[in-house]
């Protein structure tokens, strides 16, 4: 059935839109779409504008984020399959990603079970002989001088004890926006511990803020600022959409 914009159309494409983007995510606390449109525009093959606002959304690794709001201008679609409810874009397009997140959302996406996973039975080298370190838990927290402070319980396998590790990084953005990486790491506690302890923190924490983890299909993003202040960590970023989700 063709849809009619001049009544429940408008609110059947955002419908649509909201459940194909829900299907892209593990879970979804509040999912909002709007899209602006007309009968004139669809019949030309373009909507106005749309904006994507999501709270809670739990994506890969158990990664969740506080907030995300995309944003995108002008977007050219099949005006038939707009007009059954089904947005197919023509053309990419390029819009704004807004993305929050706070210290919890870090601490459990370190702690998820697949993270975790990945982060029992490291094996490191220490003064020439390999050692297998597991890490038990991990803490995140957030400072107000753009820091992120990752506090860690590390039982070193031959020793059979567990031992504390703290430290904090500045993170910053690299690979023309592709990646964000840990620099100026400073330790607070377990100092004595082998480096390379603290050098497989960072390597998770890097594969956490990777912003693979953050896209969904036919959406990617390319960084732009990152700033960090005592309650979220926030991105700022280039949205490019190639394509929107499907049922």
């Amino acid at each position: 059935m063709l849809l009619g914009l001049d009544n429940l159309g408008e609110k059947t494409l955002n419908r649509i839109a909201e459940l194909a983007l829900s299907s892209q995510l593990d879970h979804v606390d509040d999912l909002t779409v709007q899209i602006k449109t007309n009968m004139d525009l669809i019949a030309q093959g373009r909507l106005e504008s749309m904006l994507i606002d999501g709270k809670g959304l739990v994506m890969q690794q158990d990664l969740r984020m506080q907030h995300m709001i995309i944003r995108i201008g002008q977007v050219a679609v099949n005006p038939m399959a707009a007009l059954m409810g089904n947005i197919q874009l023509t053309h990419p397009t390029q819009g704004s990603a807004h993305i929050t997140l706070t210290a919890s959302d870090l601490t459990q996406a370190f702690n998820s079970s697949t993270l975790n996973a990945q982060m029992q039975g490291v094996v490191i080298e220490e003064d020439g002989q390999e050692v297998v370190l597991d890490v038990q838990s991990v803490n995140c927290q957030l400072c107000d001088t753009g820091e992120l402070i990752i506090q860690a319980t590390v039982c070193l396998r031959h020793q059979d004890k567990a031992q504390q590790v703290e430290f904090s990084a500045t993170p910053q953005i690299m690979d023309q926006g592709r990646r964000v990486q840990l620099d100026q790491v400073r330790y607070t506690q377990g100092q004595d511990l082998p480096p390379a302890v603290t050098q497989a923190l960072i390597e998770r924490a890097t594969q956490v803020l990777d912003l693979k983890n953050f896209e969904m299909d036919g959406i990617h993003l390319n960084l732009e600022t990152l700033t960090v202040t005592a309650e979220t960590l926030t991105l700022e970023a280039i949205a490019h959409v190639i394509r929107f989700p499907k049922l």
